[in-house]
């Protein structure tokens, strides 16, 4: 494994699997709280986005979630379909649209942010203080992280572009 400022890629796979464990398992646990199926990450990051954005333009919201344009359309349609997501256009122009949730998607996400919320205040309440602690020291450190790769999307240093 190489070496980077003393980060071995083998703690990038073991970060990257614990991020990917703790939202798989919120996830899993939000099953019996809607009926109508668990959503993917996608379309809950694209709900929680309009959530917190109502009447939010679709470019901006796929740019905001770096999403595809058909991506976003596959999804918009999915979650319009089941009755949670309302998607406007403008009178003067037909390809620009808004989203917002729909009465019954409001309530799903709201019950479903809460549920998320309430599983992890009783987790971090059941861990001992010392893992409590380190990982309430980490979420800096975790923004910083994101806020760096965020900032090589388009970069020409990325490695992978």
């Amino acid at each position: 494994m190489t070496e980077a400022n003393g980060v071995t890629n083998e703690v990038a796979v073991e970060l990257a699997q614990a991020i990917g464990q703790l939202r798989r398992t919120l996830r899993r646990s939000q099953r019996e709280l809607y009926t109508d199926g668990v959503f993917s990450s996608p379309e809950y990051e694209l709900l929680r986005y309009v959530y917190d954005h109502p009447n939010v333009r679709v470019g901006v919201m796929a740019n905001a979630l770096s999403i595809a344009p058909n991506t976003a359309s596959t999804l918009i349609k999915r979650l319009m379909k089941l009755g949670i997501l309302n998607r406007t256009t403008s009178d003067n122009d037909r390809r620009v649209g808004t989203l917002c949730l729909t009465p019954y998607g409001e309530e799903t996400i709201s019950t479903l942010r809460d549920h998320r919320l309430s599983l992890l205040v009783r987790g971090l309440d059941d861990i001992n203080l010392d893992a409590k602690a380190a990982i309430i020291s980490a979420i800096p450190a975790l923004l910083e992280l994101i806020k760096t790769i965020q900032d090589f999307e388009g970069s020409p240093s990325c490695p992978f572009e």
